[in-house]
C-alpha cells in the first residue's frame, strides 16, 4: 500500500476543519505500508482531527514507513491534532518494523487518549512484534501528553534533532525484548527535551533488554520527576547513560535515576553540564547485582538527598564513583553501598564533595569486597564524617592528599586498614 512516493510524494493541503478522523488513514494486514508527504503538502489545518497521519498493520509481516516533511495541526488555540500528529502500530507479532522519519512540526491538543499508554502522542510508533522500530525527528513537537513514544518487542530506536515537549514524558522509547535487543534514544544537535510533570527522557527494557540515552551532543533535559530515566526489568541488559555540556534537571525527582532489578551493567557519564535533582543528583541502584560505574565531568547536585548515590545488592557487583566536578547533597555528598557478595568499591573525588548536613563520602559494604575512597586536591566538607569507608571484612581503607585544618571537618587519612567488623569508618570528628 502505497500513499505518496519518495519521487511522487503527497503535496498540497491535506483534510481541513470537517476533518474529524485523519488527514492520512492507512489500514493494513500484511504488505508493506509507505507513506510520503513533502513539506510543500499542509496538514495544520487538521486541528479537528484525531490524527494527522495514521498507519495500522494487524498482521504478522508487512512493515510501515512513513516520511512526514509537513505541518501537522497548527499553534493556534484548539488548533493541534487531538490524539497524535503521527500514528503507527503494528499490532501483531510483526517482525518487519516501523520507520518514522518526521521534519515536520507536530501540535497536538490533549483531547483523545490513545495508544498502549492511552495518552496522546506527538509521534506514537509501536510494534507488538520484535521487528525494528526507528523514529527520527527533526521537527519541534509541541506538547502532546508524550512528545515521541517508541515501543517494540526487538530494538527500538529514536534520534532526535529538534526541540520536544511532552505534558507527561519528552521522549519515551522502550523493549519489552531480553537482551538481545536495546532501546536507544539519541538526542543531539542542541535539542531540549522537556517532560512538564514526567520524565524529561526514559528508556526502559521490561523484559531485561539493553537500554541506553545519549544526550551528549543535545541541549538541556528537564522533567517534572527526574530529568533522564532509566530502567531495565530482570535479566542481563545494561543501562548506558551519556550527557554532555546541557543541564540535566529532574523538578520533582532525580536528575539522572538509572535502575535495574537485573545483572547487568549500569553506567553513567556526564559531561560538563551540570546535572541536579530536587531529590539525588544521580541515583544509580540495581537489586539485582549489576556492577555500577559512575563518572562525572560537571557539577552535581542533590536539593533534599545526596549528590550521587550507587548500591547494588542481589550478586557480585562492584561500584566505581569518579568526580570531576563538584559533587553537592543536602544530606550526605556520597553514598554508595554493596550488599553482599564479593564486589568491589572505588571512590575517586577529583573534585570537592559536601555534604551539608550528613557525611562528605559514605562508602559501606556488608560483603568481601575491598572500599576504597580517595581524593586528590579536592575539599571533602561535612556536618559529620568527611569520609566513611566501611568494610565488613576488614577491607576499607581511604587516602586524601589534604592536610587537616583545625576546625575543618574534611577528612585526611593515611591509608588506615579498617579491623574485621570495625564499622568506625574514617570518622573526621574521631
Amino acid at each position: 500500500m502505497t500513499v505518496g512516493s519518495a519521487g511522487t510524494p503527497i503535496t498540497g493541503q491535506v483534510g481541513d476543519a470537517t476533518t474529524t478522523d485523519a488527514g492520512i488513514r492507512t489500514s493494513n494486514t500484511t504488505g508493506n505500508t509507505l507513506v510520503t508527504v513533502a513539506a510543500t503538502a499542509d496538514l495544520s489545518k487538521d486541528g479537528n482531527a484525531n490524527f494527522g497521519i495514521i498507519s495500522t498493520n494487524s498482521g504478522a509481516t508487512g512493515s510501515i514507513v512513513i516520511n512526514n516533511g509537513a505541518a501537522i495541526g497548527s499553534a493556534a488555540v484548539n488548533g493541534g491534532v487531538n490524539s497524535a500528529g503521527i500514528f503507527a502500530s503494528e499490532s501483531g507479532l510483526n517482525t518487519a518494523g516501523i520507520t518514522v522519519t518526521n521534519s515536520g512540526a507536530i501540535f497536538v491538543d490533549n483531547v483523545n487518549a490513545s495508544g498502549v499508554a492511552a495518552s496522546t502522542y506527538g509521534i506514537y510508533a509501536v510494534n507488538a512484534g520484535t521487528g525494528t522500530v526507528n523514529v527520527v525527528n527533526t521537527g519541534v513537537i509541541d506538547p502532546p501528553g508524550y512528545g515521541i513514544y517508541a515501543s517494540s518487542g526487538g530494538n527500538s530506536n529514536v534520534t532526535n534533532s529538534a526541540n520536544v515537549t511532552g505534558a507527561l514524558v519528552g521522549i519515551h522509547d522502550d523493549t519489552n525484548g531480553n537482551a538481545t535487543f536495546t532501546a536507544s534514544i539519541l538526542n543531539q544537535g542542541g535539542a531540549t527535551v522537556t517532560g512538564l510533570a514526567g520524565n524529561g527522557i526514559e528508556a526502559l527494557g521490561t523484559g531485561g533488554g539493553n537500554v541506553s540515552v545519549n544526550n551528549v551532543l543535545g541541549g538541556a533535559v528537564s522533567g517534572g520527576t527526574n530529568g533522564i530515566a532509566t530502567s531495565v526489568i530482570g535479566g542481563t541488559g545494561t543501562s548506558a547513560i551519556a550527557t554532555g555540556a546541557a543541564t540535566i534537571t529532574g523538578k520533582g525527582g532525580d536528575g539522572i535515576n538509572a535502575q535495574s532489578t537485573g545483572s547487568g551493567l549500569i553506567t553513567v557519564q556526564t559531561g560538563s553540564g551540570a546535572v541536579s535533582g530536587t531529590g539525588n543528583g544521580i541515583l544509580a541502584a540495581s537489586t539485582g547485582g549489576s556492577s555500577i560505574g559512575i563518572i562525572t565531568g560537571g557539577t552535581t547536585t542533590g536539593g533534599s538527598l545526596t549528590g550521587i548515590t550507587a548500591t547494588t545488592s542481589g550478586g557480585n557487583g562492584g561500584i566505581s564513583v569518579t568526580t570531576n566536578g563538584a559533587t553537592t547533597g543536602a544530606t550526605n555528598g556520597i553514598v554508595t553501598r554493596v550488599t553482599g557478595g564479593s564486589g568491589n568499591t572505588s571512590v575517586t573525588a577529583n573534585a570537592n564533595v559536601t555534604g551539608t548536613s550528613g557525611r562528605g563520602i559514605d562508602s559501606q559494604t556488608t560483603g568481601t569486597g575491598n572500599v576504597t575512597v580517595s581524593s586528590t586536591g579536592a575539599a571533602i566538607t561535612a556536618n559529620t564524617d568527611g569520609i566513611r569507608a566501611v568494610g565488613d571484612h576488614g577491607h576499607g581503607h581511604g587516602h586524601q592528599h589534604e592536610q587537616d585544618r583545625p576546625g575543618d571537618q574534611r577528612q585526611s587519612a593515611d591509608q588506615r586498614q579498617l579491623r574485621d567488623g570495625d564499622d568506625r569508618g574514617l570518622d573526621a570528628n574521631r
